[in-house]
């Protein structure tokens, strides 16, 4: 697929410190995750493109699974096992178009966030059909179009342009999960609504790129586009700013 691909050898320096405004909010997600999922103590879960393993060690602490992270940057897993309690976890470098597993070995497998960035879909999920066993289900934590339209980066010139390219559609990811055998696919909706925060506060993730789509402008687009976002939201919030974000959760059973 021809779409701008994130660095993450490069974001994975800055990549804890930015991400998340609202602790809370990695709280709310790891949640629904679990929900979804129907992760039980015992469960065999494989995490596809963990990152730093921020959500991977959560949820394997808080449900008593046996939790495997998988992640194609070596940056970004250097940054997963030195975090507390990242013993609980068993690391693997991978990618979701060729996971080093044996067929029927998961219970659970999620993509949290991370679907936009595989290049060949049909293969990932061909791959994630494969290593669950009978029963098993998928989750990919994701965006719909209509959500990326209405994200607190709507304003900010070029991003949402580059995010309607990377992000599958929702009908088009039912398509595919179908197409790969999985049956009882279903999307559920989540928004988080925490409040409101110091728009200071939120500046300073921007300009530490805290999505990976403002790593993708060049250094010139995103000074420019930054001073004009900065100028829209202090006109239209003040000294702050309302927090929420609402995603897409899509379920399918082998």
């Amino acid at each position: 697929m021809d779409f701008p691909r994130s660095n993450y050898a490069q974001i994975a320096a800055y990549y804890d410190q930015a991400r998340f405004l609202v602790p809370e909010f990695a709280d709310f997600q790891d949640a629904n995750v679990i929900r979804w999922a129907g992760i039980a103590p015992g469960d065999r879960v494989l995490d596809v493109g963990c990152g730093t393993g921020i959500h991977t060690v959560s949820i394997a602490a808080q449900t008593g699974a046996v939790v495997y992270g998988l992640e194609p940057a070596a940056e970004m897993l250097t940054k997963a096992v030195a975090k507390p309690n990242a013993g609980r976890v068993r690391w693997a470098q991978g990618r979701a178009e060729q996971l080093p597993f044996a067929d029927g070995t998961f219970d659970v497998v999620t993509l949290m966030m991370v679907i936009h960035h595989v290049v060949d879909r049909l293969a990932a999920i061909g791959e994630l059909y494969r290593v669950l066993r009978p029963g098993g289900r998928v989750l990919i934590l994701t965006a719909s179009h209509g959500q990326i339209r209405q994200h607190v980066l709507k304003d900010f010139p070029g991003v949402i342009a580059i995010d309607l390219r990377r992000f599958p559609t929702i009908p088009s990811l039912r398509r595919l999960l179908v197409a790969a055998g999985f049956g009882h696919v279903s999307y559920h909706l989540a928004c988080y609504s925490g409040g409101d925060v110091p728009i200071e506060d939120y500046l300073a993730r921007v300009r530490s790129k805290f999505v990976s789509t403002l790593s993708l402008l060049s250094e010139e687009a995103f000074a420019r586009g930054y001073a004009r976002y900065e100028q829209a939201l202090r006109a239209r919030y003040g000294e702050r700013m309302p927090f929420t974000r609402t995603y897409t959760f899509v379920v399918g059973k082998k």
